[in-house]
């Protein structure tokens, strides 16, 4: 067995150590608890998941009078949906199924550092860390889409690497294909296809036409494979969107944070304030209308943010640190462990205290609502957590400051990030931590990167 086969078993067999102890530990806590109430997109995705599965509708509220669901898309729940008709307890099954994907997110990183350029031996450490990180494997205990998104987005960018080398038309278009998967399990992916494409013309120069053809092509494809989604939401609801997540995140948390930071506030008080406002501009607003709801609030949550640019940008600025900073999402942590946090939103009112200038109260903040009083389990995992992001990051940073062809990886890396937006949990940074885990593992390399599969045998 070579030393590319051993890191790569290696990682394959941590991604499922790790995970299954995390789904055990702390014991005496239960499952329940753990993989779904740790974190609160869970329960909704399950609830998706058994509406699929018993009802045919995707819905919160399956009945004759069900709203379509039009915030969360359908990729996780539709993969949930099967363990509802077959385990009368679907939460084994669920974390079965996410270390089925932990591996596959492991081989997919072998891969694609294959194809990058790196020797198999570095590319099989890369594999290993992506099995080791604390954060990737909490995750995947939970009834999240974060471990599926990112399996979707490492294939997206082998694809889009093999066509970097290869310039035929069909890499372009499984790639849009992936583009637009990507997009159906997570909406933050929404502008990714067109990011692609524009990586697609610099990397190449414009040196062709039919490469300027093939990125038009991807973003096509990517455009067709969500096009079902969309026409669904149409007939449904009477709007062309793929979610109303942007109108949520504008409202809830980047317009929230911008005017809580320039007055002085509380998050809930900010909320309060231009929920008043978008009542006065457009009347009286009814939660259970979807779509006129969150239209209107998600148009006063831009409007404050243009008001505001100055504590917007430095939340959304301590949001892109925060995926950074956190070894892992400590309200969810905190949960996992039976110990559930004293307040929400933490980290946002954080951020609102930095913008004014108070940057020791928002330390203090996060310390007393997160870090004291976190158990001997939270406080373990947090430590071997902040020690392995600690020199990924440095590793990572000291990678792209090696190999020059490895550099485009930065515009993934920041697409997700920024977007994020100024949560700044470390769950946003699960969809690029593997990409930071090959240029970790190409830091650690002879020589740098040859950049692609086809030069590096050269």
């Amino acid at each position: 067995m070579t030393s590319a086969s051993r890191l790569l078993a290696a990682g394959l067999l941590a991604a499922v150590l790790v995970r299954g102890l995390l789904a055990i530990l702390p014991a005496g806590v239960p499952l329940e608890t753990k993989v779904v109430h740790s974190v609160s997109d869970a329960a909704e995705y399950l609830a998706l998941g058994s509406s699929l599965a018993f009802h045919r509708s995707f819905a919160l509220d399956p009945g004759p009078l069900a709203r379509p669901e039009l915030f969360r898309t359908p990729g996780w729940p539709m993969l949930l949906a099967p363990l509802f008709r077959f385990f009368a307890n679907p939460l084994p099954a669920v974390i079965a199924l996410q270390a089925l994907l932990s591996v596959l997110l492991v081989i997919a990183t072998f891969r694609f550092a294959c194809r990058l350029g790196l020797e198999p031996r570095h590319a099989g450490l890369a594999a290993l860390f992506v099995g080791l990180s604390p954060n990737l494997a909490f995750l995947a205990t939970k009834a999240v889409s974060e471990t599926l998104f990112t399996v979707l987005l490492l294939t997206c960018l082998l694809l889009f690497q093999r066509w970097r080398e290869s310039g035929r038309a069909r890499e372009a278009v499984a790639c849009g294909v992936a583009a637009g998967l990507l997009v159906l399990v997570r909406p933050i992916a929404l502008f990714f296809p067109l990011l692609l494409s524009l990586l697609a013309l610099l990397l190449s120069g414009f040196r062709t036409l039919h490469r300027v053809v093939h990125a038009l092509l991807l973003l096509a494809c990517a455009a067709l494979a969500v096009l079902p989604w969309v026409t669904r939401n149409a007939r449904a609801s009477g709007r062309w969107v793929v979610s109303t997540a942007g109108e949520h995140n504008l409202f809830l948390y980047n317009g929230a944070t911008a005017l809580a930071a320039a007055r002085g506030i509380g998050i809930e008080a900010a909320r309060d304030s231009m929920r008043q406002e978008a009542e006065s501009r457009f009347g009286p607003l009814d939660p259970a209308d979807e779509v006129g709801f969150w239209r209107a609030l998600g148009r006063i949550g831009a409007e404050t943010v243009l008001r505001h640019p100055g504590p917007a940008l430095v939340s959304q600025f301590g949001g892109l640190v925060g995926c950074f900073a956190g070894p892992l999402s400590l309200g969810p942590l905190l949960v996992h462990a039976g110990k559930p946090p004293s307040r929400d939103r933490v980290w946002q009112a954080a951020l609102a205290m930095a913008a004014r200038g108070r940057p020791t109260a928002a330390l203090k903040l996060v310390r007393e609502s997160r870090l004291a009083g976190a158990g001997t389990f939270a406080t373990t995992v947090l430590v071997i957590s902040s020690l392995f992001l600690l020199g990924l990051v440095t590793l990572a940073v000291a990678g792209l400051a090696r190999c020059r062809e490895l550099r485009w990886l930065v515009a993934p890396i920041l697409y997700f990030t920024v977007l994020a937006g100024p949560v700044g949990e470390a769950r946003f940074r699960a969809p690029v931590e593997p990409i930071l885990c090959l240029l970790a593992a190409a830091a650690l390399a002879r020589r740098p990167a040859a950049g692609s599969r086809r030069r590096h045998q050269a």
